[in-house]
């Protein structure tokens, strides 16, 4: 069992044979080591760790809810210890833990540390095991960590042994023996022995891995292997008898179980048994187990230590799933806790006792208004809860998710929370809230609010009203809901006597019942419940806020009338009746149109001047109304009051007063507003004023309105709407002559330019303020007039100052041009003051500009932002803000004249410097200094310079860490590499000066290296003087930032010093203003990894000893050694060499007789020269003292470097020797039986000792000062001399164990001197020798023979030999003594070297005769006496003592199977097995007895090739010891797959096998690789637009895809970008091809090499390099807007841009709808990765106004192409009007005025770049305006599309014509362009278009006076008068008096205004007169609606002095006078006819 039992050490010892001789001290016995575990010893109680779960309670029971753990990559990893191997009670410690979750490493984890074995881990200050007694047999114990159930890997600690102790006392190292194998030593009292068992045994468990784990409640099942010592195949699987199986838990319930699979002999070692199976335990709990198996031999059978192994194996959790959820209710309360009733969970085992934890749990949302509701919230990170677990079985199951289970899929619906609402009707000071009458929503005393109800007001509402919960009032929005009035508005006012329990409940909330309301933050998460009782009461009250102008109709007699807000009637003055007084009247009634509903009026009224009283009620609608009479005397005054109130039906019918009365004032006006203009008031006598005397003091630019105000403060008030009228005079040139005045400009001005000011205007509008305005009012110099009107009409006109409206900017140039950047140099230079030169400021452009001269110039000086940007926003930092500091000029001048300001003078053109103070806020690249100018008009300008002030020295940081186990020492010397990292920080960070000066002391290198890109080759490619490179992993990360002026840029440099040198290094950096860095980094350290060599030299005569072993001289020694080490010494630092040396003390005392304390002295070593670059150090030494020496040097150079020891040759050895100086020869003594020892050498021998029976000899030797070989010894007969024994070579040894001592016996009838030769290890040699001694005692004796019975191979056994002996006492004189004693002997020697005496039969306690023969046989056993050289000599006694001995026989015994061992020179395989070159195996069969001809080689190729088998070689102890070694050579030439093994049997049929089955691959062959690319279609070399794809395809047998190396790298405008890799190969027989997918843009660099499995590398592939390119240029056109008009500046700008630009692709043109293709010119200018390509503004010419369309089209290096059009018109000139066809025909507008004689439609083309944004036509008729409506009085037809001028065809109805009279026309228009323009006034040169003409219907008249028709005139000529005239214009009279016709035109009808005097002359007949008049409209004269041709005056007369001619020429007289004749002829005809009728009518009747 593990760590709980071990054995005490016992020694058995059996003696087998007697005491041969009493009194000895020793005695020989047999001993057999026994095994460790035989040993009982008291049981050691050692507490196993309770393993203690996270969060679990004693049980491991956990009722707590189980969090899963977030689903990180965790590794544990150990590092350390300070050990890995110690003795019980050594502690280990040093032990670190690194936890790393998604690879960074987790701060402070809390692990578990575990160890195996029953040891207890210390955590409690650091982390350190003490091993335990009792493990030595476990031989290892693992440490290891543990991690949120996350293992780390385990450190083996091995346990060693500690020495058996027997009796109190150990026995020297050399007596310890491995195996349970039973030997002979020598034990004295006291003495002890350290064994050990046998190695072999062991138990492999297979490993635990986390995706093969068994989950809780099944049968977890592992399987093992073990390697068992056992009898046999049932022995191997008897459980109760060797096997344990354990768990660290409870057994019972885990119910460990071992199962046997096979059981088989192990073929390497028949001792062991191969025993496979499995272990199998119940899963019955969730977690780690620890499963410990053990083996243990029988007591009785030990020779194997036990084996013991443990695993941890985890099981798994088993996994639930969620397959129902059911809520309760939940009302939104605001949380997202979850109301989970239960949860059902499928799974589960066993019915154990788990559920889901339905409490804490949340829902994924709290919002009522989620219509479907909300799925459980299980994501901690989002704030949910995980599910978890609880129960006494929770612990063993997890919640397995997934997206479709019912936690994903199962939603709760949140309620909303119901909410009582009521209205709060209790005003301030608690009365009851009031609205007045027709008024809802209007409330006194405050305002009614809506309140949630409180729970003691729900008492009598709802049921239950806990049911409701607690409302949430502090979150439900109520504020945003309103009261909702739901009385009648109609409501009449309440009596106050009204008690107000009896008032309506007339408020509740807006609301529906049930309705959403929603909470805090606009979410419907509450339901409104209505209830009538929590309904709000308001009380009706009087209107109070009646105004009467909204109710009352009124009208006076008198004309204009007014009423004002206040209730006050206004009537003009100045109006008297015939008495000479002011009378007036007013009529009032309701009129109807008021908001609240009236329906009658009573009017109360006692007037100061009225003729009665009045009280009467008004009904709305009726026509009555009431008339009030009024005489007053003087002109203004107040003249009546009267009282109004107003009325309303009550339900009754009844008439109720609903408002408080209004009181009603009449007044009378006589006065004109006054104007105010701003600060100037002018009066009508200003127009007096001289426009040269003007003064401007006001002004403005484009967009200005002159205020004004009108007063009336004792009048009607102001007018409103239409109150007054403007215009706005230019002052010109002209205007500035000498008696010029206002009143003489006015003058021009007719009343049909005044401006009608629109409702609510109360400025004068000019620039483009006004749509309607002309062109007139842009730039220039004004004053205004005003003509205003108060509400009864009186009215005056005023006039103001001068005024500039002038829109130009001053311009701001700056002289100088600034530094790059000012750095702290400038600084110094200019403490005081910095000056950054002149400015100038001009106001005017050019002569005839208008200007308003320049008011402040002032400049202030910012941080932050841009150029532009404004230095009031929050980014920015004003270093010097606007104030009195910063006005560089000011101006106090406020009035100027006209000619002050219309040249360059003081005030329009000013220069001056600019000069500040600079201090540490300054420091910025981000600093502008602003200059701005304003002109008095407001017209602000401001030119910026931006400045670099860079007032801070670049910072370096440098911060040095030692690469993995560096470490310093002695300050700044260090064994490994370091990493210095530098950091570089500054806001103008010049990585060109950041400078790396590096001095290598041992290269002699000294240089200064820029740290950029192109020196890290240079640095990687320095190397040291030893060939290593002096820097590696050199990095250089550019920080680019954000591109923000004031990012601190950081570039990052790391250097990893490699080389073994001397480095002294700085960092130094100046920045792009030049600052230097400040710090100093200098600094020297070394970097030594080169381990010292230290070279040891022994020498004794100048021979070179080894001291491999330990050495002897017998001379002094001489001692050399030699350091190379480059960093030996250094003055002040400790040189750290140890000598040791120790002498015994036969040493002499008093000399110098060690070099320990001379080498410890660095000035005692010498310089002995420099190899290899590396200084040498001598140190010599003679040892001269006799004595043992062990010596021991340990060195560590400066940097802490262990010294390497090696010989002469350059083979490593260790520090440590030993040898004696011994020149004295050792002592001897000899002793034969009881005669006195001899100690010396006797050169005379006496023979005079005797002896009757055989004697004893021992012989002890002894040296004081070293040790001694086996003594030698022998007999001789006769004496012998120094050299006869010097040849003699027949000696006899002692022993090895007991070199010293020697013992042999001496028989009968023998002359005998003994000789003893004696050397020690030192070569001295010394013989000793005794007396001469006979011993006589002749006597017959036994014969002894020996026969082999076994059979052998080759004459040498593999098996033990047996053997009979047999004996027989001779019969002498027929007698026999019998035997006494038989034994034998046997000795091997060679491979072995042992032997031993065995007694066959002793009969010493039965004397008596017996035993004449024996015969035994004796078995000798094969694996004791395994040598070719065994020898077997049997021996016997008689009881006469006399001794018989066989003839040796001699024995070959080999039982030892050959050993095979295959050495290649080449070893290191690429890839684990292949080979690019022949190999070569040099086999070696082990075996002494070596058969080469049965050699079995099993070789095979896939090719076919055979191997090459050489001849074999023995070594030269073949057939003499074991370890004879014969070898030969395989070698492989060709390719192919190779699988190589081989066995052997030997002479003595031992067999033999390698064991294993080499595989390998012999690959010479180059690989060929070749790569191709799908898109070939490059533009500019490398530029691709489409996606690019290589293939490459590798032709190699041996191929491995991994060890393709393909370097790709991606970036995009210099920045890293996300890097294609190459694919997977796939192949086709040694054909193998992958593909590299290059989709996104980038630049890249593709190389690719290959180097087979055999380590053949490919032809070396030229990098390929080429640029992706899929994105199209960014094209932008700004600065004109598409589709936009323009009438300003014009200058659009392109912007080009792409990674990849060509500025050979950028194409861009101007075409003009007129113009067509134009240039305008472009500045082009670089920006980032393009241009910007600004045209100039168009020309301002009119040609240049036109529809245009910019195209602007790149394509970049790759040929990826866009294009981008915008139209847009320069429009600066407006419209031309022109005449449509119809209209041309008849007006004429070249000259000349236009009269027709019908009205006729006008038609107007106006003709426009842009569409027309609002237009309006004006007729002027004769003085009367009318302005016309579009769709009604004139129409509209558009035309022209967006890439057309646009035309507007105006059709003006003749109807606007019909009325006669002259007519202008006037068509105002405003363009998209925001051009104002109309046909009399348009921008464009001769271009104006006045439409002016006369509509004449009427006929011209015509007066003839002094003739008249038919008139006859007795005279000889008659004179006449002819006036004609016309209503317009009279063009043309023509008389014709009797044919001949007088025209009359033009000037001669102007002259006397038409009045034309004629005269006709006397005629004998009747002269006819035609008289035609004709006007300009082409009416004729007698022209009629019918008759529109006319008709001319045409008159006869007779103008003759003869009477009979005039009778006869008056035709009428004369034929009338005929007629009359007859007429009377025919009455008396008529009247006798008529008489006749009559008679006869009577006589019928």
């Amino acid at each position: 069992m593990k760590g709980k039992q071990k054995i005490l050490k016992q020694l058995l010892a059996m003696v087998l044979s007697l005491v041969m001789v009493s009194g000895m001290v020793t005695q020989s016995v047999q001993l057999r080591a026994i095994s460790l575990d035989e040993i009982p010893i008291a049981e050691e109680q050692q507490a196993e760790p309770q393993k203690i779960q996270e969060g679990t309670g004693q049980n491991g029971n956990n009722n707590t809810p189980q969090v899963p753990e977030s689903t990180k990559t965790c590794t544990v990893t150990i590092t350390g210890p300070t050990a890995t191997s110690g003795k019980p009670g050594d502690i280990i410690s040093g032990f670190n833990a690194l936890v790393t979750e998604d690879g960074q490493p987790v701060q402070d984890a809390k692990v578990i540390w575990k160890a195996s074995n029953g040891v207890t881990v210390d955590a409690s200050n650091g982390v350190s095991v003490t091993i335990p007694s009792g493990l030595e047999e476990a031989g290892t114990f693992h440490v290891w960590a543990i991690y949120k159930d996350i293992e780390s890997n385990k450190i083996p600690i091995t346990v060693q042994r500690s020495k058996i102790t027997a009796h109190g006392k150990t026995i020297d190292e050399s007596k310890e023996k491995d195996g349970y194998e039973t030997t002979t030593v020598e034990v004295t009292t006291n003495s002890q022995i350290h064994v050990t068992g046998k190695e072999g045994q062991r138990i492999d468990l297979e490993q635990f891995d986390e995706k093969d784990a068994f989950t809780y409640g099944e049968n977890a099942s592992y399987n093992f292997q073990a390697f068992v010592a056992a009898k046999d195949a049932e022995d191997a699987k008897d459980i109760k008898k060797h096997w344990t199986i354990n768990t660290n838990k409870n057994n019972d319930e885990y119910d460990p179980q071992i199962n046997f699979h096979s059981v088989e002999q192990d073929k390497e070692n028949s001792d062991l048994w191969v025993v496979k199976g499995t272990i199998s335990f119940k899963a019955v709990y969730a977690g780690d187990v620890e499963i410990t198996v053990a083996y243990s031999q029988d007591a009785t059978e030990k020779v194997y230590k036990d084996a013991e192994t443990f695993g941890i194996y985890s099981i798994k959790k088993k996994e639930l799933t969620v397959s129902g959820i059911a809520f309760d209710e939940k009302i939104y309360d605001g949380t997202p806790n979850a109301n989970v009733r239960v949860i059902t969970l499928d799974g589960i085992l066993n019915q154990d006792d788990v559920q889901a934890v339905t409490t804490g749990l949340k829902l994924a949302g709290v919002n009522a208004d989620e219509e479907e509701g909300y799925c459980l919230n299980t994501d901690s990170k989002n704030g949910g809860q995980p599910l978890g677990l609880k129960g006494s079985k929770a612990d063993n199951y997890i919640i397995k998710r997934s997206t479709d289970d019912a936690v994903a899929t199962i939603k709760c619906k949140i309620q909303r929370r119901p909410l009582y609402l009521k209205v709060n009707d209790s005003g301030e000071e608690g009365k009851l809230l009031e609205r007045q009458y027709g008024q809802p929503g209007i409330y006194e005393n405050g305002m009614p609010k809506v309140e949630v109800a409180s729970r003691e007001e729900l008492k009598d509402i709802v049921a239950d009203i806990d049911s409701v919960g607690e409302i949430m009032d502090h979150d439900a929005n109520i504020t945003a809901i309103e009261v909702k009035d739901y009385s009648d508005k109609r409501q009449v006012v309440d009596g106050e006597d009204i008690p107000d329990n009896n008032l309506e409940k007339r408020l509740r909330p807006d609301l529906e019942d049930g309705a959403s309301i929603s909470d805090s933050k606009g979410i419907n998460n509450y339901k409104y419940v209505e209830n009538t009782n929590l309904h709000g009461t308001v009380r009706i009250i009087f209107y109070k806020t009646v105004e009467a102008d909204d109710y009352l109709a009124y009208s006076s007699t008198n004309g204009s009338i007014f009423m004002n807000r206040e209730s006050e009637l206004w009537v003009r003055g100045n109006v008297k009746n015939e008495n000479n007084a002011y009378d007036y009247d007013l009529t009032l009634g309701l009129n109807g149109k008021g908001e609240i509903p009236f329906d009658a009026i009573r009017v109360v009224g006692a007037a100061e001047g009225a003729s009665e009283e009045v009280d009467v009620i008004v009904p709305q609608n009726s026509k009555e109304t009431v008339q009030i009479k009024f005489v007053i005397p003087e002109e203004q005054k107040k003249i009546a009051k009267v009282n109004l109130l107003l009325l309303a039906e009550d339900a009754a019918g009844q008439l109720v007063a609903c408002s408080e009365p209004v009181l009603l004032t009449v007044n009378v006006d006589a006065k004109a507003p006054v104007v105010s203009f701003e600060k100037v008031t002018g009066e009508a006598n200003l127009v007096d004023k001289l426009v040269r005397a003007i003064t401007f003091n006001r002004y403005s630019n484009k967009n200005y309105a002159m205020d004004i105000s009108f007063s009336d403060e004792e009048g009607s008030g102001v007018r409103g709407n239409n109150s007054w009228e403007y215009y706005v005079l230019p002052i010109t040139e002209d205007m500035q002559a000498d008696g010029f005045s206002l009143q003489k400009a006015m003058d021009r001005i007719s009343d049909n330019q005044w401006t009608i000011a629109k409702d609510g205007q109360t400025s004068i509008p000019i620039g483009k303020f006004d749509e309607e305005m002309d062109e007139k009012y842009l730039e220039g110099h004004y004053i205004a007039a005003v003509r205003s009107y108060d509400n009864v009409h009186n009215s005056k006109i005023y006039t103001s100052n001068g005024f500039v409206l002038e829109d130009n900017r001053p311009e701001i140039v700056f002289k100088e041009n600034p530094k790059d950047y000012y750095n702290l140099e400038d600084m110094e230079k200019s403490s005081d003051l910095f000056t950054l030169g002149e400015i100038e400021v001009s106001d005017r452009e050019k002569d005839g500009d208008i200007s308003s001269a320049i008011k402040e110039i002032s400049y202030q000086v910012y941080k932050g932002g841009t150029k532009d940007s404004d230095p009031n926003d929050a980014g920015v930092r004003k270093l010097i803000p606007y104030s009195k500091n910063t006005v560089l000029y000011k101006s106090e001048k406020e009035e100027y004249r006209y000619s002050e300001l219309k040249e360059d003078s003081a005030f329009t053109k000013i220069t001056e410097e600019v000069s500040f103070a600079v201090d540490e806020r300054f420091d910025g690249n981000d600093v502008f200094l602003r200059v701005t100018a304003v002109d008095n008009a407001g017209n602000e300008h401001y030119n910026t310079m931006p400045l670099r002030f860079d007032l801070s020295r670049p910072e370096i940081e440098v911060t040095y860490k030692n690469v993995g186990e560096t470490t310093v020492h002695n300050e700044n010397y260090y064994n490994g590499n370091r990493t210095a990292t530098i950091k570089f920080s500054d806001r103008n960070i010049d990585m060109n000066q950041a400078v790396f000066s590096v001095s290598l002391k041992d290269k002699k290198y000294e240089q200064n290296i820029i740290l950029d890109e192109r020196n890290i080759e240079v640095l990687e490619g320095l190397k040291d003087i030893y060939g290593n490179n002096i820097f590696t992993n050199v990095t250089i990360d550019m920080d680019e930032g954000t591109g923000q002026d004031e990012d601190i840029h950081v570039s990052t440099v790391t250097l990893e010093f490699n080389g073994n040198e001397q480095y002294t290094v700085n960092y130094k950096c100046k920045d792009l203003a030049g600052n230097t860095n400040s710090e100093k980094w200098n600094t020297t350290f070394i970097i030594d990894k080169m381990a010292p060599v230290v070279t040891q030299l022994y020498a004794v005569d100048g021979e070179e000893i080894s001291m491999e072993s330990k050495v002897y001289t017998q001379k002094p020694m001489f001692y050399s050694v030699n350091i190379a080490e480059h960093n030996f010494k250094a003055d002040g630092l400790p040189f750290e060499t140890d000598s040791k040396t120790t002498i015994t003390e036969e040493a002499d005392e008093g000399k110098e007789s060690n070099p320990d304390n001379m080498m410890e002295d660095v000035n005692q070593w010498g310089e002995n020269g420099n190899l290899n670059n590396t200084e040498q150090w001598r140190f010599t030494f003679n040892f001269t003292e006799q004595g043992n020496y062990t010596h021991s040097l340990e060195y560590k150079d400066l940097a802490g470097n262990d010294a390497v020891f090696v010989d002469a040759y350059g083979n490593t050895i260790s520090n440590k020797s030993a040898f004696t100086i011994d020149w004295t020869p050792a002592n001897a003594t000899i002793t034969v039986g009881s005669f006195n020892p001899w100690k010396n050498w006797f050169a005379e021998i006496f023979f005079k000792l005797f002896s009757k029976s055989s004697v004893d000899v021992s012989i002890e030797a002894k040296d004081d000062i070293c040790d001694i070989y086996p003594l030698e010894y022998a007999r001789f007969h006769d004496s012998q001399t120094v050299e006869q024994l010097d040849a003699y070579n027949a000696w006899q040894s002692a022993s090895e164990e007991k070199p010293g001592y020697a013992k042999f016996s001496v028989n009968s009838d023998e002359r005998l001197i003994v000789y003893t030769r004696v050397t020690d290890y030192a070569g001295n040699m010394k013989y000793y020798s005794s007396d001469g001694v006979i011993v006589d005692s002749t006597k017959p004796e036994p014969t002894v023979t020996i026969t082999n019975l076994s059979q052998s191979q080759n004459g040498i056994f593999n098996e033990n030999v047996t053997l009979q002996i047999d004996v027989k006492d001779p019969i002498v004189n027929d007698s026999y003594a019998g035997l006494e004693k038989v034994w034998y002997t046997v000795s091997a020697t060679g491979n072995v070297n042992v032997s031993e005496t065995i007694e066959l039969m002793n009969n010493s306690n039965s004397r008596m005769q017996s035993h004449q023969t024996f015969t035994g046989t004796i078995t000798v056993p094969a694996d004791v006496y395994n040598s070719n050289d065994v020898k077997v000599q049997a021996f016997a006694t008689d009881f006469a003592g006399n001794q018989g001995d066989s003839e040796v026989t001699e024995l070959k015994i080999d039982v030892t199977n050959p050993t095979i061992s295959v050495a290649w020179d080449l070893n290191n395989p690429s890839n684990g097995r292949y080979y690019k070159d022949t190999r070569t195996a040099t086999v070696t069969v082990t075996d002494r007895n070596f058969d080469p001809n049965n050699v079995r080689f099993s070789i095979t190729n896939t090719d076919g090739t055979l191997a090459n088998i050489g001849g074999w070689s023995s070594s030269s102890n073949i057939g003499v010891s074991d370890s004879a070694a014969s070898t030969c050579q395989v070698s492989f030439p060709a390719d192919g797959d190779y699988t190589f093994t081989l066995g052997c049997t030997d002479l003595a049929g031992n067999s033999g096998e390698y064991g294993q089955t080499d595989e390998f691959t012999i690959d010479k062959t180059l690989p060929e690789m070749t790569v191709s690319y799908d898109n070939n279609d490059a533009r500019n070399g490398n530029y691709f637009k489409e996606a690019r794809t290589a293939t490459v395809t590798i032709r190699e047998h041996n191929f491995n895809a991994a060890d393709v190396r393909a370097a790709i790298t991606a970036s995009l405008e210099g920045k890293g970008v996300s890097t294609p890799s190459i694919g997977v190969f796939s192949g086709s027989g040694d054909t193998h091809t992958a593909s590299v997918s290059y989709s996104t843009d980038g630049d890249y660099t593709f190389d690719i090499d290959y180097t087979d499995m055999a380590g053949n590398a490919a032809a070396d592939y030229t990098q390929d390099s080429f640029t992706i390119d899929l994105t199209a240029p960014e094209l932008e056109i700004t600065d004109v807007e598409d589709k936009s008009a323009n009438n300003d500046a014009v200058s659009p700008k392109v912007e080009a841009k792409d990674v990849n630009y060509d500025a050979k692709g950028v194409t861009i043109t101007l075409t003009g709808a007129n113009n067509g293709q134009v240039e305008a010119g472009t500045a082009v200018s670089a920006i980032q990765n393009g241009q910007s390509m600004k045209f100039n503004d168009f020309a301002r010419t009119e040609e240049m106004d036109d529809l245009y369309k910019l195209t602007a089209k790149v394509v970049d290096k790759a040929g990826n192409g866009t294009e981008k059009e915008i139209m847009f018109s320069v429009n600066r000139y407006g419209s031309v009007f022109v005449l449509d066809d119809d209209t041309k025909d008849w007006l004429m507008t070249d000259g000349g005025y236009t009269y027709i004689r019908e009205e006729k439609e006008v038609g107007i083309r106006e003709i426009n770049v842009d569409n027309i944004e609002s237009r309006s036509i004006t007729v002027n008729c004769d003085g009367e305006l009318a302005s016309l409506k579009e769709n009604t009085d004139f129409t509209v037809k558009t035309s022209g599309s967006e890439a057309q001028w646009k035309e507007a065809h105006y059709t003006i109805a003749k109807e606007n014509f019909a009325k006669e009279g002259n007519y202008t026309v006037i068509l105002n228009t405003q363009d998209e362009a925001q051009n104002s323009m109309n046909n009399t006034s348009v921008k464009k040169a001769n271009k104006n278009l006045p439409i002016e003409f006369a509509v004449d219907k009427t006929a011209p008249t015509v007066v003839v006076s002094g003739v008249e028709n038919d008139a006859q005139y007795r005279l000889v000529e008659k004179a006449m008068t002819v006036d004609a005239k016309d209503n317009l214009a009279l063009t043309k009279v023509a008389i014709n008096i009797d044919g001949i016709e007088t025209v009359y035109e033009g000037e001669e009808l102007m002259k006397d205004n038409g009045v034309i005097e004629a005269s006709i002359a006397s005629a004998n007949r009747w002269q006819s007169i035609k008289i035609i008049a004709e006007d300009a409209a082409g009416n004729v004269l007698g022209q009629s609606g019918q008759k529109r041709d006319g008709e001319p005056i045409a008159l006869r007369i007779l103008v003759t002095p003869n009477i009979v001619i005039q009778y006869y020429m008056n035709k009428p007289l004369f034929y009338g006078s005929l007629a009359a004749v007859a007429v009377l002829l025919g009455l008396m005809v008529f009247l006798v006819w008529r008489r006749i009728v009559r008679k006869k009518k009577i006589k019928n009747n």
